[in-house]
């Protein structure tokens, strides 16, 4: 119940006020799960590049994956708080970069990253995934990685 208190009154009952009521949400998060790695994987390979989340799911998340002087941008959607985004795109030899940009959750709540980026390079020769050495066929189109 609410009271009103003044000068000529001292708590007086109101009644039939309008009541409102809020609810404040935390911002969502998304960040690498493993910052400033570097991947380096054969052309024509996939890549998953962890991804933590925080907030209430379901996560949009906008990155860029840029490549030279291209950049090209990309929507992801998961309900996960730890996924992987999948590049399966990547068909260049060269060095691709990828920033996060900005996540919301089911919320809506936005976050926007200042900086954050990954980075990998494209091999003909040498893969490392989680540190252990792996060798790509010598076909020129890439191919599938075998242990060496």
């Amino acid at each position: 119940m609410l009271l009103l208190s003044d000068k000529h009154y001292s708590q007086v009952p109101v009644a039939n006020l309008p009541v409102l009521s809020a609810t404040v949400n935390a911002r969502p998060t998304t960040a690498w799960k493993e910052p400033g790695k570097e991947i380096y994987v054969c052309t024509g390979a996939s890549v998953l590049v962890p991804v933590i989340n925080t907030g209430k799911p379901p996560f949009t998340i906008r990155y860029s994956v840029n490549f030279q002087d291209s950049r090209e941008l990309k929507t992801f959607v998961t309900d996960k708080e730890a996924d992987s985004i999948l590049l399966d795109s990547l068909t260049l030899v060269g060095i691709y970069e990828i920033h996060l940009l900005e996540a919301d959750d089911f919320h809506g709540c936005k976050y926007r990253h200042v900086f954050a980026f990954f980075s990998f390079k494209f091999s003909f020769f040498e893969v490392f995934f989680s540190s252990q050495p792996l060798q790509c066929e010598s076909s020129t189109k890439g191919g599938d990685p075998h242990r060496s």
